[in-house]
């Protein structure tokens, strides 16, 4: 079993076994593929705005927890431990969390690009069954959003972690920006 720091999802007393970081491993990579599939069929209307404000939020929230934890392991190494199997188990559990959280940060991805992408439907498309109430909420909670996710000023966290870091914090970035200008 591994430690799972608070931030995460659990207390620090409860530790998750290798199945529970499998299980939540496949589920962020069933979230992510669903949120692509909704993409790329151009079927964006299907996901409300307060569910894609709410998804968001907490994807960004627990890749930047992720990236704690594994900051946290990441610097165990110079640490003594009292058996090979202590240093062996803060090794799974980095790895664990590096795979965790930068799954999550491309979740965090897929939300942002969807975010852009209903935005320009909703405005663009003054038929599409939302009111005009229903989408400035909408604004309102997605300029809330990024505010209270802390995207712009700490990136997404794990995503420094992919081999192709710099091309995804760019484009994340660029995302970003973009939402902020549909929001004037």
């Amino acid at each position: 079993t591994f430690a799972v720091s608070s931030d995460i999802m659990v207390s620090p007393q409860e530790r998750w076994p290798q199945a529970k970081f499998d299980q939540a491993i496949a589920a962020i990579e069933i979230l992510r593929l669903v949120l692509s599939l909704l993409k790329r069929t151009r079927n964006y209307d299907t996901i409300g705005f307060t569910t894609l404000c709410q998804g968001l939020c907490k994807c960004a929230e627990v890749a930047r927890n992720a990236q704690r934890r594994s900051a946290e392991l990441d610097g165990s190494h110079a640490t003594t431990f009292t058996s090979q199997d202590d240093a062996d188990l803060r090794r799974a559990e980095f790895e664990y969390m590096k795979t965790l959280g930068t799954s999550f940060a491309r979740c965090t991805q897929e939300y942002l690009i969807l975010a852009l992408l209903r935005l320009r439907t909703a405005r663009g498309n003054p038929n599409s069954g939302e009111s005009l109430s229903s989408f400035d909420d909408f604004r309102h909670k997605l300029g809330s959003t990024l505010d209270a996710s802390r995207i712009e000023r700490d990136g997404i966290g794990c995503l420094g972690m992919l081999h192709d870091s710099a091309d995804e914090v760019t484009f994340s970035m660029t995302i970003v920006k973009e939402i902020r200008n549909e929001l004037r």
